[in-house]
Protein backbone atom coordinates (compact mmCIF):
# COMPACT_ATOMS: atom_id res chain seq x y z
CA UNK A 1 0.00 0.00 0.00
CA UNK A 2 2.85 2.38 0.83
CA UNK A 3 4.53 1.59 -2.48
CA UNK A 4 1.25 2.21 -4.30
CA UNK A 5 0.95 5.60 -2.57
CA UNK A 6 4.52 6.47 -3.51
CA UNK A 7 4.00 5.56 -7.15
CA UNK A 8 0.72 7.47 -7.38
CA UNK A 9 2.48 10.46 -5.84
CA UNK A 10 5.14 10.14 -8.53
CA UNK A 11 2.46 10.24 -11.23
CA UNK A 12 0.88 13.29 -9.61
CA UNK A 13 4.21 15.10 -9.62
CA UNK A 14 4.71 14.22 -13.27
CA UNK A 15 1.35 15.70 -14.17
CA UNK A 16 2.03 18.77 -12.07
CA UNK A 17 4.98 19.54 -14.34
CA UNK A 18 2.44 20.11 -17.10
CA UNK A 19 -0.01 21.97 -14.87
CA UNK A 20 -2.50 19.08 -14.67
CA UNK A 21 -4.20 17.46 -11.68
CA UNK A 22 -3.61 13.75 -11.15
CA UNK A 23 -6.56 11.46 -10.69
CA UNK A 24 -6.58 8.29 -8.65
CA UNK A 25 -5.70 5.26 -10.74
CA UNK A 26 -4.62 1.70 -10.37
CA UNK A 27 -0.91 0.89 -10.16
CA UNK A 28 0.31 -0.81 -13.31
CA UNK A 29 2.61 -3.79 -12.82
CA UNK A 30 4.36 -3.93 -16.18
CA UNK A 31 7.72 -2.60 -15.01
CA UNK A 32 9.11 -2.65 -11.47
CA UNK A 33 11.13 0.44 -10.60
CA UNK A 34 13.73 1.12 -7.94
CA UNK A 35 13.47 4.62 -6.49
CA UNK A 36 15.42 6.81 -4.09
CA UNK A 37 14.21 6.32 -0.46
CA UNK A 38 12.26 9.12 1.26
CA UNK A 39 9.59 9.15 3.98
CA UNK A 40 5.84 9.72 3.91
CA UNK A 41 4.80 10.28 7.51
CA UNK A 42 6.66 7.75 9.62
CA UNK A 43 7.01 5.24 6.82
CA UNK A 44 10.03 4.88 4.51
CA UNK A 45 8.93 4.69 0.87
CA UNK A 46 10.52 4.69 -2.56
CA UNK A 47 10.10 8.01 -4.33
CA UNK A 48 12.50 9.88 -6.61
CA UNK A 49 13.15 13.59 -6.76
CA UNK A 50 11.09 15.15 -9.55
CA UNK A 51 12.34 18.24 -11.36
CA UNK A 52 10.10 19.77 -13.98
CA UNK A 53 11.64 20.39 -17.38
CA UNK A 54 11.77 23.86 -18.87
CA UNK A 55 8.45 25.12 -20.21
CA UNK A 56 9.99 25.87 -23.60
CA UNK A 57 11.47 22.43 -24.28
CA UNK A 58 8.77 21.90 -26.94
CA UNK A 59 8.01 18.34 -25.86
CA UNK A 60 4.47 16.97 -25.77
CA UNK A 61 2.68 17.85 -22.55
CA UNK A 62 1.94 15.22 -19.92
CA UNK A 63 -1.43 13.55 -20.45
CA UNK A 64 -4.20 12.42 -18.12
CA UNK A 65 -3.36 8.76 -18.82
CA UNK A 66 -0.16 9.13 -16.77
CA UNK A 67 -2.19 9.15 -13.55
CA UNK A 68 -3.34 5.57 -14.12
CA UNK A 69 0.09 4.30 -15.21
CA UNK A 70 2.28 5.34 -12.26
CA UNK A 71 4.99 2.77 -12.93
CA UNK A 72 5.50 4.01 -16.46
CA UNK A 73 6.97 7.19 -17.89
CA UNK A 74 5.80 9.44 -20.65
CA UNK A 75 8.36 8.93 -23.42
CA UNK A 76 10.10 5.64 -22.71
CA UNK A 77 6.72 3.91 -22.28
CA UNK A 78 4.61 6.06 -24.63
CA UNK A 79 1.99 6.45 -21.91
CA UNK A 80 0.20 9.11 -23.99
CA UNK A 81 0.04 6.78 -27.02
CA UNK A 82 1.57 9.06 -29.64
CA UNK A 83 3.72 6.44 -31.38
CA UNK A 84 3.10 6.02 -35.11
CA UNK A 85 3.87 3.03 -37.29
CA UNK A 86 4.83 3.01 -41.00
CA UNK A 87 2.08 2.40 -43.55
CA UNK A 88 3.70 -0.80 -44.82
CA UNK A 89 4.93 -3.91 -43.03
CA UNK A 90 7.40 -5.08 -45.68
CA UNK A 91 9.76 -7.24 -43.68
CA UNK A 92 12.52 -7.11 -46.28
CA UNK A 93 12.43 -3.31 -46.31
CA UNK A 94 15.66 -1.52 -47.19
CA UNK A 95 15.97 2.18 -46.47
CA UNK A 96 15.02 4.10 -49.62
CA UNK A 97 17.71 6.73 -49.40
CA UNK A 98 20.20 7.76 -52.07
CA UNK A 99 23.23 10.05 -51.90
CA UNK A 100 25.06 11.62 -54.82
CA UNK A 101 28.46 11.20 -53.17
CA UNK A 102 30.22 10.24 -49.95
CA UNK A 103 30.73 13.94 -49.19
CA UNK A 104 28.05 16.09 -47.60
CA UNK A 105 27.97 19.86 -47.26
CA UNK A 106 26.57 20.84 -43.86
CA UNK A 107 24.32 23.81 -43.23
CA UNK A 108 27.33 25.94 -42.23
CA UNK A 109 29.19 25.17 -45.48
CA UNK A 110 31.58 22.61 -43.99
CA UNK A 111 32.15 19.50 -46.11
CA UNK A 112 32.24 16.18 -44.24
CA UNK A 113 33.21 12.77 -45.58
CA UNK A 114 31.42 9.45 -45.07
CA UNK A 115 33.40 6.20 -45.18
CA UNK A 116 32.49 2.59 -46.03
CA UNK A 117 32.37 -0.01 -43.25
CA UNK A 118 35.80 -1.36 -44.23
CA UNK A 119 37.57 1.84 -43.11
CA UNK A 120 38.61 2.61 -39.50
CA UNK A 121 36.09 4.34 -37.26
CA UNK A 122 36.81 7.89 -36.11
CA UNK A 123 34.40 10.15 -34.23
CA UNK A 124 33.82 13.83 -34.95
CA UNK A 125 32.87 15.92 -31.91
CA UNK A 126 30.08 17.89 -33.63
CA UNK A 127 27.70 17.30 -30.70
CA UNK A 128 30.01 18.79 -28.08
CA UNK A 129 28.26 22.17 -28.09
CA UNK A 130 24.74 20.76 -28.30
CA UNK A 131 24.81 17.84 -25.82
CA UNK A 132 26.49 18.19 -22.39
CA UNK A 133 29.16 15.67 -21.43
CA UNK A 134 26.95 14.43 -18.60
CA UNK A 135 24.98 12.65 -21.36
CA UNK A 136 26.77 9.82 -23.16
CA UNK A 137 25.98 9.65 -26.86
CA UNK A 138 27.05 8.09 -30.15
CA UNK A 139 25.49 8.78 -33.53
CA UNK A 140 26.25 6.86 -36.73
CA UNK A 141 25.01 8.72 -39.80
CA UNK A 142 24.42 6.86 -43.06
CA UNK A 143 24.65 7.88 -46.72
CA UNK A 144 23.86 5.26 -49.38
CA UNK A 145 26.11 5.94 -52.37
CA UNK A 146 25.20 3.76 -55.36
CA UNK A 147 23.47 1.48 -52.88
CA UNK A 148 26.55 1.12 -50.65
CA UNK A 149 26.23 2.50 -47.09
CA UNK A 150 28.86 5.00 -46.03
CA UNK A 151 29.10 6.12 -42.43
CA UNK A 152 30.05 9.11 -40.33
CA UNK A 153 30.46 8.83 -36.54
CA UNK A 154 29.55 11.78 -34.31
CA UNK A 155 29.59 12.29 -30.54
CA UNK A 156 30.17 14.86 -27.81
CA UNK A 157 33.40 13.23 -26.61
CA UNK A 158 31.67 10.50 -24.55
CA UNK A 159 31.33 7.69 -27.12
CA UNK A 160 33.71 5.32 -25.34
CA UNK A 161 32.60 5.90 -21.74
CA UNK A 162 31.32 2.68 -20.14
CA UNK A 163 28.07 2.21 -18.20
CA UNK A 164 25.44 -0.32 -17.10
CA UNK A 165 23.16 -0.96 -20.07
CA UNK A 166 20.08 -2.16 -18.18
CA UNK A 167 17.58 -3.68 -20.64
CA UNK A 168 18.85 -1.76 -23.68
CA UNK A 169 21.36 -4.50 -24.53
CA UNK A 170 18.77 -7.29 -24.73
CA UNK A 171 18.70 -7.15 -28.52
CA UNK A 172 22.38 -8.12 -28.43
CA UNK A 173 21.61 -11.22 -26.35
CA UNK A 174 18.95 -12.26 -28.88
CA UNK A 175 21.28 -11.80 -31.85
CA UNK A 176 23.99 -13.82 -30.10
CA UNK A 177 21.49 -16.62 -29.41
CA UNK A 178 20.53 -16.70 -33.09
CA UNK A 179 24.19 -16.92 -34.07
CA UNK A 180 24.71 -19.86 -31.68
CA UNK A 181 21.64 -21.68 -33.01
CA UNK A 182 22.88 -21.35 -36.58
CA UNK A 183 26.34 -22.58 -35.61
CA UNK A 184 25.02 -25.58 -33.65
CA UNK A 185 22.59 -26.58 -36.42
CA UNK A 186 24.97 -26.11 -39.37
CA UNK A 187 22.82 -23.18 -40.49
CA UNK A 188 19.44 -24.92 -40.40
CA UNK A 189 17.90 -23.36 -37.27
CA UNK A 190 17.61 -19.70 -36.34
CA UNK A 191 15.20 -17.15 -34.90
CA UNK A 192 12.52 -18.27 -37.38
CA UNK A 193 12.22 -21.54 -35.44
CA UNK A 194 9.99 -22.52 -32.52
CA UNK A 195 10.66 -23.75 -28.99
CA UNK A 196 7.98 -25.68 -27.11
CA UNK A 197 5.66 -24.80 -30.05
CA UNK A 198 6.17 -21.05 -29.45
CA UNK A 199 7.68 -18.95 -32.27
CA UNK A 200 10.99 -17.47 -31.17
CA UNK A 201 9.89 -14.26 -32.87
CA UNK A 202 7.04 -13.92 -30.37
CA UNK A 203 9.54 -14.19 -27.53
CA UNK A 204 11.59 -11.46 -29.22
CA UNK A 205 8.47 -9.28 -29.32
CA UNK A 206 7.82 -9.82 -25.61
CA UNK A 207 11.37 -8.73 -24.79
CA UNK A 208 10.88 -5.43 -26.64
CA UNK A 209 7.20 -4.68 -26.01
CA UNK A 210 6.98 -5.73 -22.34
CA UNK A 211 3.69 -7.46 -23.11
CA UNK A 212 4.24 -9.95 -20.30
CA UNK A 213 1.05 -12.00 -20.34
CA UNK A 214 3.06 -15.17 -21.05
CA UNK A 215 6.65 -14.47 -19.96
CA UNK A 216 8.59 -11.55 -18.55
CA UNK A 217 11.04 -9.58 -20.67
CA UNK A 218 13.84 -9.99 -18.11
CA UNK A 219 13.49 -13.75 -17.73
CA UNK A 220 13.38 -14.20 -21.51
CA UNK A 221 16.53 -12.13 -22.00
CA UNK A 222 18.23 -14.29 -19.39
CA UNK A 223 17.05 -17.39 -21.29
CA UNK A 224 18.42 -16.03 -24.58
CA UNK A 225 21.79 -15.83 -22.79
CA UNK A 226 21.29 -19.47 -21.77
CA UNK A 227 20.92 -20.28 -25.47
CA UNK A 228 23.62 -18.04 -26.88
CA UNK A 229 26.22 -18.41 -24.15
CA UNK A 230 27.53 -15.65 -21.92
CA UNK A 231 31.24 -16.12 -22.68
CA UNK A 232 30.34 -16.11 -26.39
CA UNK A 233 28.61 -12.71 -26.34
CA UNK A 234 31.38 -11.26 -24.20
CA UNK A 235 33.91 -12.50 -26.76
CA UNK A 236 31.87 -10.92 -29.56
CA UNK A 237 32.39 -7.51 -27.98
CA UNK A 238 36.17 -7.93 -28.06
CA UNK A 239 36.56 -9.95 -31.26
CA UNK A 240 33.78 -9.11 -33.72
CA UNK A 241 33.47 -5.49 -32.57
CA UNK A 242 37.12 -5.08 -31.50
CA UNK A 243 36.10 -3.16 -28.40
CA UNK A 244 38.42 -2.86 -25.35
CA UNK A 245 38.50 -5.55 -22.66
CA UNK A 246 37.21 -3.02 -20.14
CA UNK A 247 33.82 -3.48 -21.80
CA UNK A 248 31.91 -6.63 -20.86
CA UNK A 249 28.55 -8.13 -21.78
CA UNK A 250 26.67 -11.25 -20.71
CA UNK A 251 24.91 -10.26 -17.49
CA UNK A 252 21.42 -11.40 -16.55
CA UNK A 253 18.50 -8.99 -16.45
CA UNK A 254 16.89 -9.85 -13.17
CA UNK A 255 15.39 -12.88 -11.43
CA UNK A 256 12.97 -15.29 -12.98
CA UNK A 257 12.99 -18.54 -14.96
CA UNK A 258 10.84 -19.04 -18.06
CA UNK A 259 10.84 -22.85 -18.07
CA UNK A 260 11.38 -23.05 -21.81
CA UNK A 261 13.33 -25.95 -23.25
CA UNK A 262 16.44 -25.85 -25.41
CA UNK A 263 15.26 -27.92 -28.38
CA UNK A 264 14.41 -25.84 -31.42
CA UNK A 265 12.50 -26.82 -34.56
CA UNK A 266 11.86 -25.18 -37.91
CA UNK A 267 8.93 -25.58 -40.31
CA UNK A 268 10.82 -28.15 -42.40
CA UNK A 269 11.20 -30.52 -39.45
CA UNK A 270 14.83 -29.80 -38.61
CA UNK A 271 15.67 -29.74 -34.92
CA UNK A 272 18.64 -28.87 -32.76
CA UNK A 273 19.21 -29.01 -29.00
CA UNK A 274 21.78 -26.69 -27.48
CA UNK A 275 23.41 -27.06 -24.07
CA UNK A 276 22.31 -24.56 -21.46
CA UNK A 277 25.00 -22.01 -20.64
CA UNK A 278 26.19 -22.64 -17.05
CA UNK A 279 25.17 -19.12 -16.14
CA UNK A 280 28.31 -17.26 -15.10
CA UNK A 281 27.32 -13.66 -15.71
CA UNK A 282 29.54 -10.87 -16.97
CA UNK A 283 28.63 -7.31 -16.12
CA UNK A 284 26.67 -5.50 -18.83
CA UNK A 285 29.09 -2.59 -19.04
CA UNK A 286 29.59 -1.17 -22.54
CA UNK A 287 29.63 2.21 -24.30
CA UNK A 288 27.19 3.98 -26.60
CA UNK A 289 29.80 3.38 -29.32
CA UNK A 290 29.48 -0.37 -28.85
CA UNK A 291 25.68 -0.35 -28.69
CA UNK A 292 25.32 1.80 -31.79
CA UNK A 293 27.88 -0.24 -33.75
CA UNK A 294 26.25 -3.55 -32.79
CA UNK A 295 22.85 -2.28 -33.95
CA UNK A 296 24.30 -0.77 -37.13
CA UNK A 297 25.86 -4.09 -38.14
CA UNK A 298 22.59 -5.93 -37.58
CA UNK A 299 20.48 -3.50 -39.60
CA UNK A 300 23.09 -3.40 -42.38
CA UNK A 301 23.45 -7.20 -42.47
CA UNK A 302 22.58 -7.43 -46.18
CA UNK A 303 24.60 -4.42 -47.28
CA UNK A 304 27.87 -4.93 -45.38
CA UNK A 305 28.86 -8.58 -45.62
CA UNK A 306 32.30 -8.02 -44.08
CA UNK A 307 30.85 -6.86 -40.75
CA UNK A 308 28.05 -9.41 -40.36
CA UNK A 309 27.68 -11.22 -37.05
CA UNK A 310 29.20 -14.68 -37.71
CA UNK A 311 26.68 -17.41 -38.63
CA UNK A 312 23.73 -15.00 -38.54
CA UNK A 313 21.33 -14.97 -41.50
CA UNK A 314 19.00 -12.25 -42.74
CA UNK A 315 15.95 -14.23 -41.62
CA UNK A 316 17.29 -13.99 -38.06
CA UNK A 317 17.77 -10.23 -38.32
CA UNK A 318 14.32 -9.85 -39.88
CA UNK A 319 12.78 -11.73 -36.95
CA UNK A 320 14.71 -9.57 -34.48
CA UNK A 321 13.45 -6.40 -36.17
CA UNK A 322 9.84 -7.45 -36.88
CA UNK A 323 8.99 -10.48 -34.74
CA UNK A 324 7.68 -13.83 -35.96
CA UNK A 325 6.63 -14.35 -39.59
CA UNK A 326 3.78 -16.52 -38.30
CA UNK A 327 2.88 -15.20 -34.88
CA UNK A 328 0.95 -17.00 -32.18
CA UNK A 329 0.19 -14.01 -29.96
CA UNK A 330 0.76 -10.75 -31.86
CA UNK A 331 -1.34 -10.79 -35.01
CA UNK A 332 -1.73 -7.31 -36.57
CA UNK A 333 0.61 -5.80 -34.01
CA UNK A 334 4.21 -4.51 -34.36
CA UNK A 335 6.78 -7.13 -33.40
CA UNK A 336 10.46 -7.40 -32.56
CA UNK A 337 12.41 -4.17 -32.22
CA UNK A 338 9.55 -2.39 -34.00
CA UNK A 339 7.51 -3.00 -30.85
CA UNK A 340 9.74 -1.04 -28.47
CA UNK A 341 7.39 1.35 -26.69
CA UNK A 342 9.64 4.41 -26.61
CA UNK A 343 8.88 7.45 -28.77
CA UNK A 344 12.23 9.22 -28.48
CA UNK A 345 12.77 8.94 -32.25
CA UNK A 346 9.38 10.49 -33.06
CA UNK A 347 9.58 13.80 -31.23
CA UNK A 348 11.08 16.08 -33.88
CA UNK A 349 8.90 17.27 -36.79
CA UNK A 350 7.43 13.83 -37.18
CA UNK A 351 4.37 14.85 -39.18
CA UNK A 352 6.72 16.26 -41.81
CA UNK A 353 8.97 13.17 -41.66
CA UNK A 354 5.94 10.94 -42.31
CA UNK A 355 4.80 13.19 -45.15
CA UNK A 356 8.18 13.29 -46.89
CA UNK A 357 8.58 9.52 -46.57
CA UNK A 358 4.95 8.91 -47.64
CA UNK A 359 4.76 6.72 -44.55
CA UNK A 360 7.66 4.49 -45.64
CA UNK A 361 9.90 5.11 -42.64
CA UNK A 362 11.39 2.61 -40.20
CA UNK A 363 12.30 2.75 -36.51
CA UNK A 364 13.90 -0.10 -34.58
CA UNK A 365 14.91 0.43 -30.96
CA UNK A 366 15.48 -0.97 -27.49
CA UNK A 367 15.12 0.95 -24.25
CA UNK A 368 16.47 0.29 -20.79
CA UNK A 369 16.01 1.94 -17.42
CA UNK A 370 17.04 1.37 -13.80
CA UNK A 371 17.71 3.61 -10.83
CA UNK A 372 16.59 6.60 -12.97
CA UNK A 373 19.34 5.78 -15.46
CA UNK A 374 17.98 5.65 -19.01
CA UNK A 375 19.68 3.87 -21.91
CA UNK A 376 18.47 3.69 -25.49
CA UNK A 377 19.68 2.40 -28.84
CA UNK A 378 17.70 3.11 -31.98
CA UNK A 379 17.78 3.07 -35.77
CA UNK A 380 15.82 5.52 -37.91
CA UNK A 381 15.26 5.51 -41.68
CA UNK A 382 13.54 8.73 -42.77
CA UNK A 383 13.54 8.85 -46.59
CA UNK A 384 12.34 11.68 -48.77
CA UNK A 385 10.38 10.37 -51.76
CA UNK A 386 9.07 11.98 -54.93
CA UNK A 387 5.59 11.57 -56.42
CA UNK A 388 6.65 8.26 -57.99
CA UNK A 389 7.93 6.89 -54.67
CA UNK A 390 11.59 7.24 -55.64
CA UNK A 391 14.28 8.56 -53.32
CA UNK A 392 15.13 12.23 -53.78
CA UNK A 393 18.95 12.24 -53.73
CA UNK A 394 20.60 13.73 -50.64
CA UNK A 395 17.27 14.58 -48.98
CA UNK A 396 16.56 11.53 -46.85
CA UNK A 397 18.22 10.83 -43.50
CA UNK A 398 19.33 7.61 -41.80
CA UNK A 399 20.97 7.24 -38.41
CA UNK A 400 21.76 4.90 -35.55
CA UNK A 401 21.73 6.64 -32.17
CA UNK A 402 22.63 5.42 -28.68
CA UNK A 403 22.26 7.56 -25.56
CA UNK A 404 22.71 7.12 -21.82
CA UNK A 405 21.15 9.67 -19.40
CA UNK A 406 22.11 9.54 -15.73
CA UNK A 407 21.48 12.70 -13.69
CA UNK A 408 20.27 13.21 -10.09
CA UNK A 409 17.00 14.66 -11.40
CA UNK A 410 15.04 11.41 -11.02
CA UNK A 411 12.88 9.22 -13.21
CA UNK A 412 10.46 11.75 -14.66
CA UNK A 413 12.97 14.43 -15.55
CA UNK A 414 15.56 11.97 -16.87
CA UNK A 415 12.92 10.60 -19.24
CA UNK A 416 12.40 14.20 -20.44
CA UNK A 417 16.16 14.74 -20.72
CA UNK A 418 16.42 11.66 -22.93
CA UNK A 419 13.51 12.97 -25.01
CA UNK A 420 15.10 16.41 -25.37
CA UNK A 421 18.44 14.83 -26.29
CA UNK A 422 16.91 12.77 -29.09
CA UNK A 423 14.87 15.73 -30.29
CA UNK A 424 18.02 17.88 -30.43
CA UNK A 425 20.04 15.23 -32.27
CA UNK A 426 17.30 14.53 -34.80
CA UNK A 427 16.79 18.24 -35.45
CA UNK A 428 20.51 18.53 -36.22
CA UNK A 429 20.38 15.44 -38.44
CA UNK A 430 17.30 16.51 -40.38
CA UNK A 431 18.52 20.11 -40.78
CA UNK A 432 21.94 19.06 -42.05
CA UNK A 433 23.81 20.49 -39.08
CA UNK A 434 25.73 17.24 -38.51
Amino acid sequence: MVRRLALLTLASLALACAGKQATEGSAAAERPVELAPVRIGNVAVDLPPVLCGPEDDDLPAACDAMASHPQQFQFIDDVCRIKRQPIDDERDFSCMNAASSADMTLENGRVVHYKPATEPVTFDDDLREAIPESIKVSVILVRRVDGVPHYRYVSNGTADQIFQTWSASKFMAIASAASTLRAKSQGAIGLDATVDQVPLGDLVTIVHSYDERHYSSNSLAKWFHDVGGRPKINDLIHGWLARPTTETLGGNYGPGYVGLGLTFRDAAGHAVTVPRDPGYAYENHVSTHTMAEFLKRLVMHREDGATRLPNLEWSDVRTLLYGADSTRWFENRPGGMSADRSVYLQLHDFDNIVKRSQGHFRIFSKSGMGWAQYVHAGYACFPSLDAEGRAIPDQGREAIISVRVDTPAGYVENDRIMARTYKTILRMVMDGKI
